[in-house]
């Protein structure tokens, strides 16, 4: 009799999880299957952000690009693969950058595409964050997920992604939320190149208060958000060299290797986000980042002198789009036309930036931005410091808020500070 209960109960799990699994094929909330897509079931993938490390790793194994965009969600929301620009023989382009990307991710996330296709073109948008030591990586990555050039057998990582988009707990919730989801004009964040949508940015924007509300929340959150400026750290001593430097070095290298065209891009903050460095003493920490990214890609091109050499450019600048005014909190409607918020760009600005440095290098991009060098690097931080001095003299009010604004925050900061072990680095 037990034998018997017990067959009973292996066919119906058996039952169950098969009708699991077929439901979660079927709704497909993460995108990953062949499925057919039908208006007001499963056509709205919303789920998608909430996945995006697994979502992007699966599409890239199919899409196998001839050329690729690595880095934060700025470069999602202001680099696109669509862009002219890129090489008629590297197509097709996709948008790999990842949301609170980290530098470590980016490295990996490189091999695995070069993995899955022949990559020609590597656009890199470089942001300071993205090399804190205390926070690596997220908790969402996984290297297992990622394959890497010449690996044999089962790609086990993709295996089990595939496994459990079928049968968990989180992919029938989210099979549920997609379902649910239809039709209430939730946001569909992502294209099917990778890069971030922004046809319901603004609408948002102004739900929030306006550019002026919205540039305000973004620098508090940063203020106060572990991974950000708030932890930043790059200690490096003749000693113990920083980590995350050294796996910007192997990114560099390995383009080189491979004959990969490389491009690295310092993304273009908005002037209020270059004052909020400066107010918190991080300014000199942030030129020295610039002159070891610098130094670093002049050393490896000069390692492999025959090989495609990578290049370096800072739109990290003041300039009359990172300067663009911010609207007053009374013109809640008044729309920008460079940003959303201090620290994502739009593709207008992303526009120009590609015209610079995979067009012709003649276009009026290239007054926004600087090619950096051995022999311009010093030259070009002092410019960017008195063009700072200038803003500051002419934009008092604007000042005096971030000011407030850092000030107000100190405490919470310093305690945040504590908590993760952060030191101030000595350069």
């Amino acid at each position: 009799m037990p034998s018997f209960y017990l067959k009973v109960f292996s066919a119906v799990l058996t039952v169950l999880i098969a009708l699991v699994g077929t439901f979660n094929f079927v709704v497909d909330p993460f995108d990953l299957f062949p499925s057919v897509k039908i208006k007001g079931f499963n056509a709205e993938k919303t789920e998608l952000s909430k996945h995006l490390r697994l979502i992007k790793a699966h599409k890239v194994r199919f899409y196998q690009p001839g050329a690729i965009i690595l880095g934060t969600s700025r470069a999602e929301y202001g680099l696109d693969p669509q862009h002219p620009a890129w090489d008629s023989s590297a197509q097709p382009v996709y948008n790999l950058a990842l949301s609170n990307g980290r530098i470590e991710e980016s490295l990996q996330y490189l091999r695995h595409a070069h993995a899955h296709g022949k990559l020609k073109q590597v656009v890199l948008g470089a942001d300071f964050f993205m090399f804190g030591e205390q926070f690596r990586v997220n908790t969402d990555y996984f290297t297992s997920r990622l394959s890497k050039k010449g690996q044999q057998g089962i790609d086990t990582g993709w295996l089990m992604d595939i496994i459990n988009s079928l049968f968990t707990l989180d992919a029938i919730f989210a099979s549920i939320d997609t379902v649910q989801s239809q039709g209430l004009g939730k946001a569909m964040l992502y294209q099917a190149d990778g890069m971030r949508r922004s046809d319901q940015t603004w609408e948002q924007v102004r739900a929030k208060g306006g550019h002026n509300a919205v540039f305000l929340a973004d620098i508090h959150h940063d203020l106060l958000f572990p991974a950000g400026l708030a932890t930043f750290s790059l200690s490096e001593s003749n000693d113990k060299p920083s980590p995350t430097l050294d796996v910007f070095s192997e990114l560099v290298r390995f383009c080189l290797e491979q004959e990969i065209e490389l491009k690295v891009i310092i993304s273009p903050m908005h002037a209020y986000k270059l004052e909020v460095l400066y107010h918190l003493g991080l300014w000199e920490l942030f030129e020295y980042w610039k002159l070891r990214l610098t130094t670093i890609v002049e050393n490896e091109n000069q390692r492999m002198p025959t090989a495609e050499t990578v290049e370096i450019w800072d739109f990290s600048v003041y300039n009359s789009l990172t300067t663009e005014p911010v609207p007053s909190k009374e013109n809640p409607g008044f729309r920008m036309k460079w940003y959303w918020e201090g620290s994502h760009y739009r593709r207008e600005f992303g526009d120009k930036i590609l015209d610079c440095v995979l067009g012709d290098n003649l276009s009026d991009g290239c007054s926004l931005g600087q090619q950096l060098s051995f022999f311009n690097i010093v030259e070009h931080l002092a410019g960017i410091r008195e063009a700072g001095n200038i803003y500051r003299g002419s934009h008092l009010d604007d000042i005096k808020v971030l000011k407030t604004l850092v000030e107000d925050t100190r405490e919470e900061r310093d305690a945040l500070r504590r908590r993760v072990g952060w030191q101030s680095p000595q350069l």
